[in-house]
């Protein structure tokens, strides 16, 4: 027998396509100038409200009846403080206590046997920055200027973790 068990979980992501930010009207364009598409709730500015983009709670619910999650009829968001090099807020929205959607599944077959993977919750969440450190890119040439980062942060988002289980 042995000494240790193999126990794993995953948390799947997805951006969502929405046509504004998850909590402000700023366009999720790609491809515009640096900071364009910014404001006073996207920077964390003090005494601002962020308002809800209703297509992020849409999509949530569309992939929660898809993995026969139940629906919350409430669902809180809240701050998670930490420091990570591309957050300009020093701090995520995101939900956890009471998301949106728990307690689903996804059906696979692998290697002829059906499995059932079990989604302990889908929540909602404001992206943060993709970072990029300079070892990610290929070599430019001397007056190439640098590559832009992708305009992330604010972007909405889900998340769908699935419980712990040995291999």
């Amino acid at each position: 027998m042995a000494r240790y068990e193999t126990v794993i979980g995953l948390e799947v992501h997805a951006h969502l396509r929405t046509q504004s930010k998850i909590f402000c009207g700023c366009s999720t364009r790609f491809g515009d100038a640096p900071n364009a598409n910014v404001c006073p709730v996207c920077s964390g500015m003090p005494g601002v409200l962020p308002v809800l983009n209703a297509k992020v709670v849409e999509f949530a619910v569309k992939a929660g009846l898809a993995t026969g999650c139940r629906i919350n009829p409430v669902s809180v968001f809240a701050r998670k403080n930490y420091f990570y090099p591309d957050l300009p807020k020093g701090y995520q929205i995101s939900q956890y206590e009471q998301p949106v959607c728990e307690h689903g599944h996804v059906d696979i077959t692998v290697d002829g046997r059906d499995k059932r993977i079990g989604i302990t919750r889908i929540h909602m969440a404001r992206a943060i920055w993709k970072r990029r450190s300079p070892s990610c890119f290929p070599k430019r040439r001397p007056n190439q200027p640098p590559p832009r980062p992708r305009p992330a942060c604010g972007w909405p988002c889900w998340a769908g973790p699935t419980p712990a289980s040995p291999l």
